[in-house]
């Protein structure tokens, strides 16, 4: 009877070298990504392949050649949607810390694992089974909270995939008061600012990094960018004010997105549309508006409906809706998936690109 070490060796000896070099790439290739969830090395050299991120970059699908999965979270349970194909698969027991930390956020192939102690987070990549824990923040008397976090490098395969930043947010008495940013390759975190004193912002929506730049939005609406202890306010677009408003912000291929929705009175459905910043000229330009017949698919007894993206996709009324419509940045394309039971009775959901070749 063969040790598990003597089985590896024959594999490696007499299997491995007579393999066609092309042969792992291509069926890396044609495997769709759950199947990468039940993938097992059967020897040394194939778990070394696997974990090497330039030959995995030339071996797996481009991240923005097939539309992001949505991730459904409720009570607990974690359930991936293929959009594609209307597959939809649960997660069970690929890491230890699936029982004790629940995904804060979806992003890159990643996601942002939080515990019951704010000051324990991890970085989990669930196709290959890697994690890394993120370090200590600094010792601080007020409240920390990871509020969010960013890829820059997701449609830039060519670059270093191991670029992964997290965004979190420092709160005394209610009100900001540092911004903190970690950096996986350098693995530390790094003040981007100090005390706050130009703004009393009490409430942030979301946080964002742009090249090299903080962006918060704020619960009130209102668009921020860190510098220094100052928040300088960004003027936003002024297309429709006389109604609900829905802004969400969003990085694409080095820029800063707006998406908005508004419901205007005595409208049958919402506006919505896609702004990018020109750092330069400090000004919107409206890139993209949905369609009448696709907006009047959102459920419009929703009012507070989500808007989530992913590397060139923008998903619209992910939360509780009947329908989710889905926009291509790049081809401008605009269609609508229809919801399964799963999606309208979730508790929160994200758009989440599958990622082979980020190694933790």
């Amino acid at each position: 009877m063969r040790t598990v070490k003597e089985q590896e060796e024959i594999m490696d000896c007499k299997v491995w070298e007579r393999l066609p070099d092309e042969i792992l790439p291509q069926i890396l290739l044609c495997l769709p990504w759950w199947s990468n969830l039940r993938l097992r090395a059967v020897s040394r050299s194939w778990r070394n392949l696997l974990s090497d991120p330039k030959f995995l970059a030339q071996s797996t699908p481009l991240p923005c050649a097939r539309a992001p999965c949505c991730i459904l979270r409720n009570s607990g349970n974690i359930t991936i949607g293929d959009l594609n194909v209307q597959k939809w698969h649960f997660f069970r027991d690929f890491s230890a810390l699936w029982d004790r930390f629940i995904i804060s956020a979806a992003n890159s192939g990643l996601f942002l694992m939080r515990g019951s102690d704010p000051s324990i987070n991890f970085l989990v990549n669930p196709l290959n089974r890697t994690q890394r824990r993120l370090p200590p923040m600094p010792k601080l008397e007020d409240q920390l909270v990871i509020a969010g976090w960013h890829h820059p490098m997701t449609m830039k395969v060519e670059e270093n995939p191991m670029n992964v930043k997290v965004v979190a947010l420092q709160f005394g008495d209610g009100k900001l008061t540092r911004v903190f940013v970690y950096d996986l390759l350098r693995h530390s975190w790094d003040a981007v600012s100090d005390n706050f004193t130009s703004k009393n912002l009490r409430g942030v929506h979301c946080a964002l990094l742009v090249e090299g730049d903080v962006y918060l939005l704020a619960a009130s609406g209102h668009l921020f960018k860190v510098g220094g202890c100052e928040l300088i306010e960004i003027p936003l677009p002024q297309d429709h004010n006389d109604g609900l408003v829905i802004k969400y912000i969003f990085h694409h291929r080095g820029s800063l997105m707006l998406g908005n929705g508004t419901w205007i009175k005595n409208s049958p459905h919402p506006v919505v549309d896609l702004w990018r910043f020109d750092r330069f000229l400090e000004s919107w330009e409206k890139v993209a508006s949905m369609p009448d017949y696709l907006a009047s698919e959102l459920d419009s007894s929703q009012a507070l409906f989500q808007i989530d993206a992913e590397g060139d996709f923008v998903g619209f009324g992910l939360n509780n809706s009947k329908t989710l419509v889905l926009h291509n940045i790049v081809t401008s394309q605009w269609w609508s998936v229809a919801c399964v039971d799963h999606l309208r009775c979730t508790g929160c959901s994200f758009l989440w690109q599958p990622r082979l070749d980020i190694v933790l």
